[in-house]
């Protein structure tokens, strides 16, 4: 556990009430180091750590990897774009997925969260993100209901 300083305990304090959150729940999720966790409703991602833990939660989803745009699929997964149209006209998404994990999705996964942002990732509720710093750690920051 860290010593947080009293800036940084005014900053979690500061950010616990722009969101309407517990500020016990928030600081002992920052003190212990926490990458990602939950605190009323909002979800707080170590940025660095935001891809990894995307590319772990689309690997257990192959039916929404498959749901992709097809030319987003083909250009970043080494699937021949009439392979991909012919599988998603065919509404076969969780098979294309399952072709998308063999194939490598790391730089899908990489792009997508490039192009969109960590909302689209993330954040069930609207798809919006903030980022804030919080001991010198930036996080992502989104609503979950």
């Amino acid at each position: 556990m860290k010593n947080l300083s009293l800036t940084e305990l005014k900053n979690i304090v500061s950010i616990a009430n722009n969101y309407g959150i517990d500020k016990k729940e928030l600081l002992e999720n920052i003190e212990n180091e926490k990458e990602d966790f939950e605190v009323d409703n909002y979800r707080f991602v170590l940025e660095s750590e935001a891809k990894n833990i995307a590319l772990d939660m689309y690997k257990c989803d192959t039916y929404m990897l498959g749901c992709f745009n097809d030319f987003f699929i083909s250009d970043n997964c080494d699937i021949k774009l009439n392979v991909v149209q012919a599988l998603q006209k065919a509404e076969a998404f969780s098979e294309l997925g399952e072709l998308m994990l063999d194939n490598g999705i790391e730089e899908l996964i990489s792009e997508y969260c490039r192009l969109d942002g960590y909302g689209n990732v993330f954040g069930s509720y609207d798809g919006n993100s903030d980022e804030v710093t919080i001991n010198g750690n930036l996080y992502v920051v989104f609503r979950t209901n």
